[in-house]
């Protein structure tokens, strides 16, 4: 959502703060809930798959506006 935002919106003012904010939050969660051997913290299989198909959403949808998240896509 916000990352998507900060993306389109990139004229606003708040863009780059949104975008720092999105990449910053899509790290900390996947710290929380990938282990690192890439399992589920959450140890609901379900879950996980969802959360990995977001997780890659977000980084082909920063890849097509020419930013990386390395550090998320690291994680899992």
């Amino acid at each position: 959502g916000l990352l998507v935002a900060s993306l389109l919106f990139q004229e606003s003012e708040e863009a780059v703060a949104w975008e720092a904010r999105a990449k910053q939050t899509l790290l900390d969660a996947t710290r929380r809930t990938v282990l690192p051997d890439g399992g589920a913290a959450e140890q609901a299989l379900h879950y996980h798959a969802q959360v990995l198909d977001h997780l890659e959403i977000a980084i082909e949808v920063a890849r097509h506006f020419g930013r990386e998240l390395r550090e998320v896509a690291a994680l899992y």
